[in-house]
C-alpha cells in the first residue's frame, strides 16, 4: 500500500513539476482537459487525433480458451461456442460473445465470459477477457484461472 501511495506521490510531483517549468500537461487542476493541444472540438467534446483509425470489430461464433488447474499444474485448451456452456473442473464457462479486429482474427480477441464456479451461486467473472492482456480482466479464483486466447471463425 505505501508503495502505490509513494508513486501517486511521485506522479503528481512531476505534474507539478512539467507546470512550474511552463510545460504543459494537458489538462487543467481539476483533470478536464485545457485544450491546448487544439483537439477540443466543442465545449466538452473531444475530437480524436487526426492519425486515429476507428478499430472495428467482428463477431466469431466460437472461441479458444485455455484453463489452468494451479493445484494439478495441469492446461487444458478448448472450444467453446457463443452461448454454449462448459465445465472445467469445478468451473462452469459461458461464452455470451467473441470479437476480433477485422481482417485480423489471429492477434487479436475479445470475449465476454461469465464463469461460475459450481459451489458457489454468484459469478466469479462476469465481462470482457482480452487475449491480448489477460491480466487486465482476469478471473479471480484461488485454483483455477481461464484466459481467452483467440476467436474463431470454423
Amino acid at each position: 500500500m505505501r508503495g502505490i501511495f509513494a508513486l501517486i506521490l511521485c506522479a503528481l510531483a512531476v505534474a507539478a513539476s512539467a507546470q512550474e517549468d511552463g510545460l504543459s500537461t494537458g489538462f487543467n487542476t481539476d483533470g478536464t482537459p485545457n485544450g491546448d493541444d487544439g483537439v477540443i472540438a466543442e465545449e466538452g467534446i473531444i475530437s480524436p487525433p487526426d492519425d486515429f483509425q476507428e478499430l472495428r470489430l467482428v463477431d466469431a461464433p466460437r472461441a479458444r480458451l485455455r484453463g489452468l488447474d494451479t493445484l494439478n499444474n495441469t492446461v487444458d485448451d478448448f472450444m467453446i461456442s457463443v452461448g454454449e456452456t462448459l465445465i472445467f473442473k469445478r468451473l462452469e464457462v459461458t461464452l455470451e460473445a467473441c470479437r476480433y479486429p477485422e481482417g485480423n482474427i489471429g492477434d487479436l480477441a475479445y470475449a465476454y465470459l461469465r464463469i461460475r464456479d459450481r459451489r458457489e451461486e454468484d459469478a466469479r467473472f462476469d465481462g470482457w477477457m482480452l487475449s491480448e492482456s489477460p491480466a487486465l480482466s482476469a478471473l479471480d479464483h484461488p485454483r483455477y484461472d481461464i484466459w481467452v486466447l483467440s476467436c474463431s471463425t470454423a
